[in-house]
């Protein structure tokens, strides 16, 4: 069986090849598309005029708050929030 690793363009492991990788790129494939639906949801209740905290309540019931996602992928809720600014596995490999 052979592994493969997939490196950038510097050579460096991106990814679950990453030897301090916790999740796996299917892991935070999902959790991208459930900070694109947290990103709607903040982007319609701003439009509606929804005030802070009654936009906090509603990710958080909906369990799309960095603290629900922290939780259900087993992570810090910083890790999260790195992820959805781009700060982590932000590299991918192009094909």
């Amino acid at each position: 069986m052979t592994l493969l690793v997939k490196t950038n363009e510097h050579g460096r492991r991106i990814g679950e090849s990453h030897p301090r990788a916790v999740l796996t790129n299917h892991e935070v494939e999902l959790m991208m598309e459930l900070l694109d639906e947290r990103e709607a949801l903040i982007g319609e209740m701003e439009f509606n005029g929804a005030r802070r905290a009654t936009i906090h309540l509603q990710l958080h019931l909906r369990g799309l708050s960095y603290a629900c996602l922290a939780a259900k992928f087993e992570v810090h809720k910083q890790t999260v929030a790195k992820i959805a600014l781009g700060q982590r596995r932000c590299q991918t490999l192009g094909l």
